[in-house]
């Protein structure tokens, strides 16, 4: 449920947190093939690793959760400075 669904029923209808959204394009899509959840202890490492200063600088210091919630809005190819599949580094 978006953002903008929850304010057009003013707040009758819950929106997915940023967390919840990502969880279920991640996650939950390896459960449903029957691999263990995201980073899960001895599972291979599946990643994409960002470089945050070539986003925005933010007026305040940003907690975890703002600092991927801002990744995750903001981020785009040129932002992306390693990828790893299966526990190998491919970028």
């Amino acid at each position: 449920m978006s953002k903008a669904r929850a304010i057009e029923t003013e707040g009758k209808e819950a929106f997915l947190t940023v967390g919840e959204a990502y969880y279920l394009a991640t996650s939950a899509g390896s459960r449903y093939f029957g691999d263990a959840d995201g980073f899960a202890a001895g599972n291979p490492l599946h990643a994409v690793v960002l470089d945050e200063t070539l986003l925005p600088p933010s007026a305040r210091e940003l907690t975890v959760k703002e600092r991927f919630e801002r990744a995750v809005y903001l981020a785009d190819d040129r932002s992306i400075a390693a990828v790893y599949g299966g526990g190998r580094k491919i970028k």
